[in-house]
């Protein structure tokens, strides 16, 4: 029996590491939602990491199934629905995910799925307005996972999270790319997430929210060709957008303290 239950905590771990690789690459998951039959129990006393995984498993492997799939694309009205089984995992996992490592974690892997799947109506041209829950959603995950990032970055440097974050790189880069393309709109009312349910902070926490995220990808620069790539291509960007009002370097995490007040971290 224990030797049963370490191979289904293995088995799930696999399974999770292989969809994120997934949302952040573009291409299917190597698992397909009707492999998970045989899945149907956990391995007992699981914490609350593995339990919240096991429960979101087939949601998030539908909704890759259907967004990579060639032949017919997912119908708005299946974006809504997977939306509220996403945002009602999210609640469940802050309830129950005790451990901060935790919390973050499976908040980063729910929201990223929520991205991937609105995406294809978040980036419409019309999207504020035929597709608001998906723009506002897209905007409203994309900035949750810079508030990870800075929380794993610039924590207590005895605990060194950013070597847990790097894990994650690939999805702050998205975010940052995905906030950036929200923020040049110029037609964008950030007031208009009210009626969609998020809560967004002001456009100018947002532009200094993005610019200290900037920040540390700076400091990472110089270990490797593609943190440097990176780097360049995010300080390009951002210096499309609006200017910045500039801020003591004393205060330096006080947009992303500001926004974790102002936004609703859950769903």
């Amino acid at each position: 029996p224990v030797e049963k239950d370490s191979r289904r905590k293995l088995w799930l771990t696999i399974l999770y590491l292989d969809i994120k690789v997934s949302m952040c690459t573009g291409m299917p998951p190597l698992t397909r939602p009707d492999e998970l039959g045989g899945f149907r129990s956990m391995p007992d006393a699981p914490d609350s990491l593995q339990m919240v995984l096991f429960q979101s498993l087939p949601t998030v492997l539908s909704v890759l199934a259907q967004i990579n799939s060639k032949k017919d694309q997912i119908s708005y009205p299946d974006v809504l629905r997977y939306n509220a089984q996403l945002r009602e995992l999210m609640g469940h996992a802050q309830r129950v995910c005790t451990a901060q490592l935790q919390r973050i974690t499976v908040d980063i892997f729910l929201r990223r799925c929520l991205m991937v799947l609105h995406r294809p109506f978040a980036l419409h041209p019309d999207g504020p307005t035929l597709f608001p829950e998906s723009y506002w959603s897209s905007l409203e995950c994309s900035l949750a996972l810079l508030v990870h990032y800075r929380e794993l970055w610039c924590s207590d440097t005895n605990m060194r999270l950013d070597l847990v974050g790097r894990a994650f790189v690939l999805d702050f880069f998205s975010a940052t790319l995905t906030t950036c393309v929200h923020m040049l709109r110029e037609d964008a009312p950030l007031s208009g997430a009210a009626a969609t349910g998020c809560r967004l902070p002001p456009r100018q926490l947002i532009l200094d929210t993005l610019r200290s995220c900037v920040d540390i990808w700076s400091g990472e620069q110089e270990k490797s060709v593609c943190w440097r790539t990176g780097y360049h291509l995010l300080k390009a960007v951002i210096a499309l957008l609006p200017a910045v009002e500039e801020r003591p370097s004393s205060s330096a995490k006080q947009p992303v303290s500001a926004m974790q007040q102002q936004m609703a971290m859950g769903p």
